[in-house]
């Protein structure tokens, strides 16, 4: 004879087979096409490693991004050295030194 716990989890578990939710059953369906059955489990493990890397790589994204925000001033500084500076198109240097273009363009 049963006793009342086991039945209870007995019931739990028929209930649990019987109707399982709709996304576990979608679940299984895409898994079922996607992968044949003896590669399912490799299939999931492969599944759970690219999740893992595209989870770390979103989070070195992150840090990324707030390295350079952090950055961003002393990048200024920097840049305002070279302002100075002039730079000039290499069509626009070559006329400043009384040169043509060497090649006609």
């Amino acid at each position: 004879m049963l006793n009342n716990m086991t039945k209870q989890r007995h019931c739990q578990s028929w209930f649990l087979y019987l109707f399982p939710t709709i996304s576990e059953k979608i679940i299984a369906k895409e898994l079922n096409q996607a992968a044949p059955p003896r590669q399912r489990s490799q299939f999931i493990a492969e599944a759970i490693k690219q999740r893992i890397a595209r989870k770390n790589k979103e989070t070195l994204e992150v840090l990324l991004a707030k390295g350079y925000q952090e950055r961003r001033n002393e990048a200024l500084e920097i840049t305002k050295d070279f302002e100075s500076i002039k730079i000039y198109p290499v069509k626009q240097r070559l006329k400043s030194q009384g040169r043509s273009n060497l090649h006609n363009r």
